[in-house]
């Protein structure tokens, strides 16, 4: 759990929106970890941990 691919607002929200959510506020790398990168994104109020995965 690692940050190896960066993701920005810009980069964050057009996923975002294809899911009955805001927009996202901040997105913050979770800096731990050995695979994948991970997140934390603030939507409106509420704090949300996603990760993103490489398929090989």
């Amino acid at each position: 759990m690692a940050v190896f691919t960066p993701v920005t607002l810009h980069d964050l929200n057009p996923l975002l929106a294809g899911f009955p959510l805001p927009p996202a506020t901040a997105v913050r790398g979770i800096g731990s970890g050995i695979e994948n990168s991970n997140f934390f994104i603030t939507v409106f109020e509420h704090i949300f941990c996603i990760f993103a995965c490489s398929l090989l």
